[in-house]
């Protein structure tokens, strides 16, 4: 912790100059991105308002890696799961290999304004079993299903139980025997573009030869 005073002709050195390599890195500011699942065929998701908690994140790293991204994907909403009581997704923010992020931001909400819309509960009566196999007779079990819809109040309100299809597909099960079976069904709102059914729904059918 001390100055010493020394002669610099006795020291001596295997280098008198060195050479520093500081890596520089880009920086991009690249926005967040997700996609929906089990959206029915007739719902449009563009009519979906929400926000996210951050729409961007400040990331760092070579050229030639960041480069080759245009956004960060965050995951997946399952239509079926967004409800007026969890209205929101959370999502933990994973970076491709080889970037950091800057602004520390690890984990992104996404919050759907569901402002207007109401949850109401049918027995739907109409149900459906689509794609079956010729040797095959199928049956459903049940003559009625509980479902929930959500959407705008005027939408669910102008609503009837005839309004809901309830749809087994055949052709995403192989039939090998004959007997009950407990297979999942999928809930449509043909033409109501802006509700859908909340929740997962199963029947049980009977397959028998023809």
């Amino acid at each position: 912790g001390e100055k010493i005073d020394y002669d610099r002709d006795e020291i001596k050195l295997s280098a008198e100059t060195a050479t520093v390599y500081i890596p520089v890195h880009k920086t991009a500011r690249l926005p967040l991105s997700f996609e929906y699942t089990n959206i029915p065929e007739y719902f449009d998701p563009a009519n979906l308002r929400y926000t996210l908690s951050s729409s961007e994140v400040l990331v760092e790293g070579e050229d030639h890696i960041i480069d080759k991204y245009s956004d960060i994907f965050l995951g997946y909403v399952d239509m079926r799961a967004i409800t007026l009581e969890n209205p929101s997704a959370r999502f933990r923010v994973s970076l491709p290999e080889g970037l950091i992020t800057q602004n520390y931001i690890s984990i992104v909400n996404i919050d759907f304004d569901l402002t207007d819309y109401v949850e109401s509960n049918f027995n739907a009566t109409q149900i459906n079993i689509i794609n079956v196999p010729k040797e095959y007779k199928v049956t459903s079990n049940i003559s009625k299903i509980p479902v929930t819809i959500l959407g705008p109040a005027d939408v669910v309100n102008s609503l009837s139980a005839k309004d809901i299809v309830v749809q087994v597909d055949m052709s995403t099960r192989e039939i090998t025997q004959t007997g009950q079976y407990r297979v999942q069904a999928e809930v449509f709102l043909p033409g109501k573009q802006n509700a859908w059914a909340i929740g997962t729904y199963a029947i049980t059918i009977t397959v028998k030869e023809q």
